[in-house]
């Protein structure tokens, strides 16, 4: 006996809708830079920004202050507090000579100055807690010598007095530890420290590994538990020969290797990628045009897009039109789109469906009708006296 058939009507067998790429959510300060130090993909490259103006003159609460008026013009996600003092000398003592280097001594982290930036360091780590990733700006002691006794005379030194001048990096070296130690008790998540020595125009590589690098090295280890970024100054860097254990590393993009392949040969995040040449004038459209292709070549490294040694000579305005064009980058997935891949993407993109035109129109609000008194009600047009004849004019005087 033959089955009854179903008279019911199967559903036509439909293609699945390929799925569209998700857009990125947008994330906060703290969370961009997190998920970009993981290696994880974020909404687009996080930027820090920081002046490096002589603010010696300022406290640490009119510093702090300044700080929170720049991050809040600039809206950066990683705040730095730069380096405005330095290490404070006795009174009357002067580096003229190589044998004065002798009177540096090591120093706790609060010494003279350098609590004014304490004060500073632990007020932004406060405003910030939870919103916004915070670093400090340390000078290596080279960098701070070179501030104290200018740099003649510690190249002179080097080469004429090399004992006066071995004695003055190790006692700077451990103030500077203990600077460090300070602002990671404080609470910043990462410490910039800044290099200048390391270059094949200020010393040769054997000298800097036996003399410099040590005092480096000791910097590098006081940072821990927070993130340490070395950040070489100055032209015709030897970074590949030294093997920093540092999270991150930063060179200007002018005087050393380019991104692509710096990046490519350090294990770590990138910190850096804003050519100083041209941020003055920098949009969003010339900003995507430039890293587009940068990081087409760097495909697995984190970036932290930042300037190196900081912003010099430009004017507030500038700075906040460079961070406006930094805050509309797109994604570093978009960034490293080919012209093929884009082509694909907006050819898998649906277009948006338009809308009818009343359905966008909106209509006229109703019109209420005016109360009505109730009868008998004396209102305030009928208290008014009005007078039954018109005035006469004036007489005028005869």
């Amino acid at each position: 006996m033959d089955k009854p058939r179903s008279h019911s009507k199967s559903a036509p067998q439909t293609e699945e809708a390929p799925e569209l790429p998700k857009r990125p959510v947008t994330l906060k300060p703290l969370e961009r830079v997190e998920k970009v130090l993981k290696g994880e993909a974020a909404d687009r490259p996080p930027f820090c920004l920081y002046p490096a103006y002589d603010l010696e003159l300022l406290g640490g609460d009119v510093l702090a202050q300044a700080i929170q008026v720049f991050v809040e013009r600039t809206e950066t996600d990683v705040v730095a507090v730069p380096a405005c003092f330095g290490y404070t000398l006795d009174a009357n003592v002067s580096l003229d000579r190589p044998e004065d280097l002798a009177k540096i001594e090591a120093v706790h982290g609060r010494h003279g100055a350098w609590s004014q930036q304490q004060d500073a360091i632990r007020t932004t780590c406060r405003t910030y807690f939870g919103k916004r990733a915070v670093v400090a700006v340390v000078p290596s002691p080279f960098l701070q010598l070179q501030k104290l006794a200018g740099q003649r005379l510690t190249l002179e030194a080097l080469t004429e007095k090399p004992g006066f001048f071995g004695q003055a990096i190790e006692n700077l070296g451990k103030s500077l530890v203990a600077f460090v130690k300070a602002a990671v008790e404080a609470g910043v998540q990462g410490i910039i420290i800044e290099e200048s020595g390391a270059s094949h125009e200020v010393m040769e590589l054997a000298v800097y590994k036996e003399r410099l690098l040590p005092s480096l090295l000791s910097l590098i280890e006081a940072c821990k538990p927070a993130w340490s970024v070395v950040q070489f100054l100055g032209r015709r860097i030897y970074w590949e020969e030294l093997k920093l254990p540092s999270q991150g590393l930063g060179w200007p993009v002018a005087a050393g290797p380019n991104l692509a392949r710096g990046a490519m040969r350090w294990h770590g995040f990138t910190w850096g990628g804003l050519d100083p040449e041209g941020w003055s004038d920098a949009s969003t459209a010339w900003l995507r045009g430039s890293l587009r292709q940068q990081m087409g070549e760097i495909t697995t490294r984190p970036l932290i897009l930042t300037t190196p040694g900081g912003l010099r000579g430009l004017s507030l305005d500038r700075i906040e039109a460079l961070a406006f064009g930094l805050r509309r980058l797109p994604s570093v997935e978009r960034l490293r789109e080919t012209p093929a891949d884009l082509e694909a993407r907006r050819a898998a993109t649906p277009p948006r469906p338009r809308k009818h035109k009343g359905e966008y129109e909106r209509p006229a609000p109703p019109l209420r009708e005016a109360p009505k008194p109730l009868p008998g009600a004396r209102t305030r047009l009928q208290a008014k006296a009005t007078p039954e004849e018109p005035l006469s004019p004036p007489v005028p005087d005869l």
